[in-house]
């Protein structure tokens, strides 16, 4: 059995002392949105669904410096950059000094090495819990 999609031609909503409304026209190529006072907006659906997508983008950015994130958090490694890392930790760089000098998490260091069989994260941590753990570099 195969599921339809779904289909919505008509969203309504209410913000404060504002109603909106999102409507579909016949056909489907073009959708308006009517704000409070009359005003109102027509765009293709196609140019909506960019703009969704653009503040979609926009709320995930806003998120991620609201956390404080490194600049590079969730970045892939470059080859060149996991070289750079793999010498300053055998040289006896910290974690944490790692961490700014490649504008990442210490996790997100933590992980990579711990990939590169550099790192063992699972070392449980004496009197620490049942779910404490501390890393340590692989001998």
């Amino acid at each position: 059995m195969t599921e339809e999609p779904l289909v919505w031609d008509l969203v309504e909503w209410r913000k404060g002392d504002g109603r909106y409304r999102f409507e579909v026209a016949r056909g489907g190529l073009h959708a308006t949105l009517m704000a409070p006072g009359g005003r109102s907006l027509t765009l293709p659906v196609v140019a909506w669904d960019g703009l969704m997508d653009a503040l979609l983008a926009a709320r995930k950015t806003k998120t991620r410096s609201d956390r404080n994130l490194p600049s590079r958090a969730g970045a892939r490694w470059a080859r060149t950059e996991t070289d750079e890392l793999v010498a300053a930790f055998r040289s006896g760089a910290s974690l944490a000094r790692l961490a700014v000098t490649h504008n990442r998490t210490s996790a997100a260091i933590e992980a990579k090495l711990a990939e590169l069989g550099l790192w063992d994260r699972l070392t449980p941590v004496t009197g620490g819990g049942a779910s404490a753990c501390r890393g340590r570099p692989v001998p």
